[in-house]
């Protein structure tokens, strides 16, 4: 076994994620998301880099969306039900609102020109903000579906202000 075997996929997940009838291109769905949450952003002023898209708004605020996948599952116990859950296949959707002035103040010396979801003062989980507990969701072929999901909950919770 080569030093780099470890991160080569095994037959037996494979076969696991493909008697589930998952899609086995995780990426490529949670792209396709991204891309069609993007297109309905766009218009309203948002910029995307990677996974994370931003908004500022003229008062220095600047709104942060993230999708965050779930780890790639390495060896047999890499899951501990109830501590540790395998979440291959799922992701979530990280929110972030960054008070720019309050950041340059923390890191006097960090310029920033885009900010991460963990460069934000307030972060929640769209999941949390929808339905009360920490929810991920499972990639499949019905992106439209998904993507609505999406889209509706960022119209409640994020575009109209973070709500607890």
């Amino acid at each position: 076994m080569g030093l780099f075997d470890i991160f080569k996929r095994q037959d037996k997940s494979k076969s696991e994620t493909e008697q589930s009838g998952a899609p086995t291109d995780f990426k490529t769905q949670l792209d396709i998301v991204e891309k069609d949450v993007f297109a309905k952003l766009k218009p309203l002023g948002f910029k995307k880099i990677g996974k994370t898209f931003n908004r500022r708004l003229d008062d220095g605020i600047i709104q942060v969306i993230n999708f965050q996948s779930g780890q790639y599952p390495i060896g047999q116990g890499s899951e501990i039900p109830g501590l540790r859950e395998n979440l291959y296949g799922k992701f979530v959707v990280n929110l972030g609102v960054c008070i720019e002035s309050l950041y340059k103040f923390q890191s006097p010396t960090e310029g920033k020109k885009y900010y991460k979801e963990y460069d934000c003062q307030i972060r929640d989980r769209l999941g949390i903000q929808l339905t009360g507990q920490d929810y991920w969701w499972t990639i499949t072929d019905d992106n439209k579906k998904i993507t609505n999901e999406i889209i509706v909950g960022l119209e409640l919770k994020l575009l109209n202000g973070l709500q607890a």
